[in-house]
């Protein structure tokens, strides 16, 4: 093939040569447009779903907001530790590699480093997003005959706008009623809508 384009005229060698490199800048640029195309729509999906990670960790379901912390932890934490082993692999396995593959090893090592952080981003940004607000305004527990107001006893156990513990004789301090089941009842008021729930004894209580 070589020696077919030598012995051509150098007008055809020229055609040749321009047609090919045509041809060549042509199969480029689409791979190029494929690419860009399937980074634009990773990035889309990325972005949606960080989105509804950070709208889940503001939700007013507790679940949800766990779910969504557990997810950014491991992001994070998945990072990071990329970011960490190629960092120190060469060093760690005694390798002495030539400049620029450390360079290209160190050069990834950051970008993950920087994916790591722009998790702790997201999370923070969406921790400094005003919660809805979780306030007792009335708890009683014990049976029909006798309540015990236990308001301030609940109170005192929410944080971070969730409340969660057991229905039980610890909230009251005392056994209402002996020998009767006895039943908590609390009035709340969570995004500024009011809420009455009740739980029977030894109920965990998941509030909102």
């Amino acid at each position: 093939m070589t020696d077919f384009f030598e012995k051509l005229p150098g007008f055809w060698q020229g055609v040749v040569s321009s047609f090919i490199a045509g041809i060549s800048l042509l199969i480029l640029g689409v791979l190029l447009r494929i690419f860009l195309k399937q980074f634009r729509e990773s990035s889309r999906i990325r972005k949606a779903r960080v989105e509804e990670l950070r709208q889940q960790l503001v939700s007013d379901n507790a679940s949800e907001r766990m779910e969504a912390s557990m997810q950014f932890t491991f992001k994070t934490l998945y990072y990071l530790f990329l970011g960490n082993i190629l960092w120190v692999a060469p060093e760690a396995v005694g390798v002495a590699l030539p400049f620029r593959p450390l360079y290209l090893l160190k050069s990834i090592s950051l970008v993950m480093f920087w994916f790591g952080l722009r998790w702790i981003y997201h999370y923070f940004s969406a921790k400094a997003t005003i919660l809805p607000e979780l306030q007792i305004i009335q708890a009683s527990y014990g049976s029909v005959q006798k309540l015990d107001d236990v308001t301030e006893e609940l109170r005192h156990n929410v944080i971070d706008n969730t409340l969660t513990i057991k229905a039980g004789n610890t909230i009251a301090g005392n056994d209402p009623h002996p020998g009767v089941v006895k039943i908590l009842m609390v009035r709340y008021l969570f995004d500024g809508k009011e809420h009455e729930k009740k739980f029977r004894e030894m109920e965990i209580v998941a509030l909102p």
